[in-house]
């Protein structure tokens, strides 16, 4: 019987949602450690992503743009800033949708930026 694997290469679903680059890691300490109390809203990558930086109870998943209220903080990582995704479980699922960046450049501030992260507020 063969072992299970998986192939995480550079690039790809896997890739995103199991890789936690640095730059997410640092974005995700400076906003629970600048931030005013509020639950960051993240997708399912940056979950895992707080989680393996210690900040397991900092964040919502959910990065849909109608339950962000004006005051929390949302962060987006590698894969939303370069394709343009999210990724949500949904009844043990993980679902790729279309990022609504609109939203954060309009009605957001852009309050950090490492390079490979972004915090909007």
């Amino acid at each position: 019987m063969q072992k299970p694997y998986l192939w995480i290469n550079n690039e790809g679903y896997h890739y995103d949602l199991f890789y936690i680059s640095n730059n997410e890691c640092l974005a995700s300490t400076w906003v629970v450690q600048e931030g005013d109390g509020y639950k960051v809203h993240v997708d399912s990558p940056l979950k895992n992503a707080m989680r393996s930086c210690g900040l397991e109870d900092s964040f919502k998943i959910n990065l849909i743009p109608q339950t962000i209220l004006p005051k929390e903080y949302s962060l987006l990582g590698g894969h939303n800033l370069n394709k343009g995704i999210l990724y949500l479980g949904l009844n043990g699922f993980i679902k790729t949708i279309k990022l609504e960046k609109d939203f954060f450049n309009n009605d957001k501030n852009k309050i950090y930026t490492n390079g490979g992260s972004e915090i909007f507020k």
